[in-house]
């Protein structure tokens, strides 16, 4: 199979908050000089990936002019309503099927830094596997925020499980062991439980849905009405028909996603338009396709498609940001040419001072960019 076979849908619609600014897209901050959002174009170009469809949404022009400027035949799908990755991937797809496209297809979004060996790797294994669907996912680490590969016992793909899956899954397990405890349950301490997984406030609202109101409304609850709540998300994890606490989706899952993928067209046509927004974040998954191309059928109850999951020992093949911090992260990294050296745990609190608000780090960027090489790696 040849590069050029290969059509790729990046996702850039979403307007990446945590940046902190409200002029710029997310996709549009530069790395190292260049925006990230053409990094991803340039990458794929030079891998010769040549038909690259970009689901725009918020800040639509900006990202349309960014890209456009450096790559005129660039193709662009527009997305009214951010309501989920999974929503802007088939806004994209739809694009290709318009096209007459009948090749693999490669998703990704348009923050990430994806190194060439790992786009190679990609599409060498997709071939050699015959897979229907082949993903990179990286060691989970520390990562609190990617979400969960989750394999059964034999190595089998079962799902992606989003981090924000388990996050609530964690808090509605507290919540339970604390009602069979006691009749009466303080609220400010149930919230306080809920902020330490899910924040801020109005996402935890989104991901306790009916039971959130009922923790706001008076300083105490009856056990008995929790549970009540509870019976309907009782804080387990339904894969494949199996029930999983948030502890054990984790033990199960020692990588997470890199959302990198790459799908067969027949398999990502069928499925695509199955997805549904019953989840945490109430929006649509693209991970979801996983467990849908996962799903038993047929005789044998066998899976009907070929998963293959390619774990990257190197953390920095694929990387993202959400944040001012993170993005200067990448920044040292690609510059250096080399991993951030590790420092030493620090053996008193940490300066408060340490820690900036996102304007404040945005600033920061800003000097950084406008600042002399030499004065950056001085």
């Amino acid at each position: 199979m040849a590069n050029n076979d290969i059509a790729c849908v990046v996702l850039c619609g979403g307007r990446g908050v945590r940046m902190g600014s409200a002029t710029t897209n997310k996709v549009c901050f530069p790395v190292a000089g260049t925006p990230a959002i053409n990094r991803t174009v340039a990458m794929l170009h030079s891998r010769g990936i040549r038909r690259v469809v970009l689901v725009v949404g918020a800040m639509a022009g900006q990202v349309m002019e960014t890209v456009g400027a450096k790559f005129p035949h660039a193709l662009f799908a527009y997305q009214h309503q951010q309501l989920g990755t999974g929503h802007a991937a088939q806004i994209g797809v739809a694009a290709l099927q318009s096209l007459g496209h009948t090749g693999p297809v490669m998703i990704t979004m348009g923050d990430k830094i994806i190194q060439a060996a790992a786009l190679d790797r990609l599409r060498d294994e997709f071939v050699r596997s015959s897979a229907d669907l082949a993903f990179l996912s990286a060691p989970k680490g520390s990562d609190r925020f990617s979400g969960r590969v989750l394999a059964d016992e034999h190595g089998r793909i079962l799902a992606i499980v989003e981090a924000r899956e388990i996050h609530r899954a964690r808090i509605l397990g507290q919540f339970a062991r604390l009602a069979r405890k006691s009749a009466q349950l303080d609220t400010n301490r149930l919230i306080e439980i809920a902020l330490d997984h899910i924040h801020p406030e109005p996402k935890l609202a989104t991901a306790l849905g009916p039971l959130y109101p009922l923790l706001k409304a008076d300083g105490r609850v009856s056990a008995d009405l929790v549970r009540q709540h509870l019976d309907a998300h009782p804080g387990i994890i339904t894969v494949a028909g199996r029930r999983f606490t948030a502890e054990q989706a984790e033990k199960l899952s020692p990588t997470v996603n890199t959302a990198v993928y790459l799908f067969g067209a027949e398999p990502l046509y069928e499925m695509i338009g199955r997805l549904s927004n019953d989840n945490a974040q109430g929006e649509y998954y693209l991970t979801e396709l996983i467990a849908l191309l996962a799903q038993p059928s047929g005789p044998g109850r066998r899976a009907r498609y070929k998963l293959h999951q390619i774990a990257l020992a190197d953390r920095h093949a694929v990387q993202a940001f959400n944040s001012p911090d993170e993005l200067l992260s990448i920044e040292d990294w690609l510059r250096k040419g080399r991993r951030p050296r590790r420092r030493a745990a620090p053996s008193r609190p940490p300066d408060r001072r340490a820690f900036k608000p996102a304007a404040k780090w945005l600033e920061l960027l800003e000097q950084f960019l406008g600042c002399p090489d030499s004065e950056k790696l001085g």
